[in-house]
Order: C-alpha cells, then sequence, then structure tokens
C-alpha cells in the first residue's frame, strides 16, 4: 500500500522523474508504487497525459492526491509519444533527470545506487543499473540483459564500452551495439542532456539521443539487477508495420516512412551539435560509416523497408525467444537501427 510522504527539504529536487502516458492503466499502478517507495525520496515525479480515454486519469489523481511529489498534466489531445516524453522534461526541475514507463518498475534502491555514481563521479552523465527482462505478470523471462551493450568489431575485438573516457568510442559502443533504449530510463544529468536534441517524433530515435548524450559524457550501469523492463503484447515495441510505429510516435498517420535515414541523419547532426575533439570528430565518423558498411544488415533493411515493416521489434523477438512463437519471430524486422 502506498504511503504519502515526502523526501522534499525545500527548494527544488534534486531529481525529476519525468512520466509519459497514454492509456496506460493496466500496469501504471505498480509503476508509481516501485517509484514512490525508493530509498531515494528527494525528486518529483512529474506524469504528462497524452489525453488518455481508460482509467489512466483516475489513477493518477488519485496517487497525485495521496503524495505531494506528484505534478500530474493533462493535454487536451494525443501529441504523440516523442513530444509527450520531450514534455516531461521541459517540465523538470532536478539537477538529475530520469524518464519513467508505465510498464517497467524498479527496486526499491534504484535511485540512490544511481545518484551516489553521479554525485561521486562528474564525468558519469547516465547511471543505469543491470536489467532483467519480465513478462506481463511479472515473471523473468529467459532473455540477455539489453545493458550489456558492446560490440565486436570486425577484427572480433570487443569495442570499448560507453564507459571510456574517449567521445569518439562511446559513439561508437551506441551506435554499433544493442540494448541502448532502456539506457534511456537511467538517471541523467540534466543539463547534459539539455546539450542534446532530445526526441524528434521518428520511432526508436532515442538511441540517436543517447548517441549525443555519450558525446557530453560518460555512462555507468550499476552491476546489479535493479531495473525491470516489461515485455508485453501490448508495448510500443510490439508495433509491426513503420506506419502503425510513426503513428504511435507522433501521433498522426503516415503512408510510408522511413526512420533510417532520420537515424542516420541524427548521428551525423550529434557529431556537430556536441563540442567535441576535431580527433574525436574524425574517429567517430569513421563509426558512422562502419555503421553503414554492414552489407548484410542493411540488405534486410531495404527488404522490410520497402513492406512497409517498422524497426526494432524487440517486444515481437522477446516473446518469440522466450515462449518460441513462431508468428512473432516470422514478424520481427532486422535488427539494424
Amino acid at each position: 500500500m502506498m504511503v504519502a510522504r515526502s523526501g522534499r527539504t525545500g527548494g527544488a529536487p534534486r531529481l525529476t522523474i519525468g512520466l509519459p502516458v497514454y492509456n496506460s492503466a493496466d500496469y501504471l499502478p505498480q509503476a508509481l508504487d516501485s517509484l514512490l517507495a525508493q530509498s531515494f525520496g528527494d525528486f518529483e515525479l512529474v506524469i504528462s497525459d497524452n489525453a488518455s480515454t481508460d482509467a489512466t486519469e483516475t489513477i493518477c489523481r488519485d496517487y497525485a492526491a495521496r503524495d505531494s511529489r506528484i505534478r500530474y498534466v493533462r493535454e487536451s489531445e494525443n501529441r504523440g509519444a516523442s513530444w509527450n516524453f520531450n514534455r516531461v522534461f521541459q517540465l523538470a526541475t532536478g539537477e538529475y533527470f530520469k524518464w519513467a514507463a508505465h510498464d517497467d518498475y524498479c527496486a526499491p534502491t534504484f535511485l540512490e545506487r544511481c545518484i551516489n555514481v553521479l554525485d561521486a563521479d562528474p564525468s558519469v552523465v547516465c547511471c543505469h543499473t543491470k536489467t532483467q527482462k519480465v513478462d506481463a505478470r511479472g515473471d523473468p523471462l529467459p532473455l540477455n540483459d539489453p545493458t550489456e551493450g558492446g560490440n565486436r568489431g570486425h577484427s572480433g575485438h570487443r569495442a570499448r564500452n560507453a564507459s571510456s573516457r574517449y567521445a569518439h568510442s562511446r559513439f561508437r559502443d551506441v551506435l554499433l551495439s544493442s540494448g541502448w533504449a532502456v539506457r534511456c530510463y537511467g538517471v541523467m544529468r540534466a543539463a547534459a542532456l539539455q546539450q542534446t536534441g532530445l526526441l524528434l517524433p521518428v520511432y526508436g530515435y532515442e538511441k540517436i539521443m543517447m548517441a549525443e548524450l555519450s558525446l557530453v559524457g560518460r555512462f555507468h550501469v550499476v552491476p546489479d539487477t535493479l531495473f525491470y523492463q516489461r515485455v508485453h503484447t501490448e508495448s510500443s515495441s510490439h508495433l509491426a508495420t513503420a506506419a502503425e510505429q510513426q503513428s504511435f510516435f507522433a501521433a498522426k498517420s503516415v503512408e510510408r516512412s522511413f526512420p533510417r535515414l532520420e537515424y542516420l541523419r541524427g548521428y551525423v547532426r550529434a557529431l556537430h551539435r556536441v563540442p567535441i575533439s576535431r580527433t574525436d570528430r574524425m574517429l567517430a565518423f569513421v563509426s558512422i560509416i562502419r555503421y553503414l558498411l554492414q552489407v548484410s544488415k542493411w540488405k534486410s533493411v531495404i527488404v522490410s523497408s520497402l513492406r512497409g515493416a517498422g524497426t526494432g521489434g524487440a517486444a515481437r523477438g522477446a516473446i518469440a525467444d522466450a515462449d518460441g512463437s513462431p508468428e512473432y519471430a516470422a514478424s520481427a524486422p532486422d535488427p539494424v537501427t
């Protein structure tokens, strides 16, 4: 049972948690309970509701009435997921910032452990923990931890990870590795995130935003599993077609979209937006060339794009791996982002 309390000591909170929601009633109470039960309590929880039509509004208002740390804002129309993610950051007042999803949840010490790292090391701009994927009921799934990241280059050697002190190495890790979408739910320095272009209304653009953030500073993963990412058929990553994905992210229908072209533009823009050394910029461009030279994968990208298939497919792939469902495996698009 949730207990109304406040970890605030006066003035602006140290952390803002931004929770964008839209028709999120099914899993929202567990997500809220896990955030409000954190051992670190000096935060505000900003909820932006994209005009939900289910019980989301009732749930949010009920929780806000019982805990003064919650600020609930409701929009008059659905403006799309990317707008809503950006909106909660624009409303943030904390030194640190964390996005939260309505269907994920955290262990009670998640915030405390991440903030301890950020407080101790100014070079770290984003801290997450190891992650366990769970099913719709919250039961563990035998799937890889998406925060492991890492990439084996053409030589077979593992690429330097995003904790490197070199900006180009961090950028390469994001560009050529998987698992980066989940890291956008870590705790970040708000000032560092402000240096990025945030999210454009393109499905999957969070990876480009994290690549841009990697140019600003280092990432860190706490070696304990304190974050639980829910995999279920109602999640956005279960959307199969590019049109469905774009409608979700931008709240408008499109006949055909080419998100990977926007990804490429985003990576190039990132190298011009963030002030880094000439050497780092040059070596980061080399990583973009390596990204483009993934010939075997780009063949499937072109085919899936012509068929109107979307990008990612993490939920479909995870469900297929977990239960062997061929209908999900057959529709899962290529892994190139």
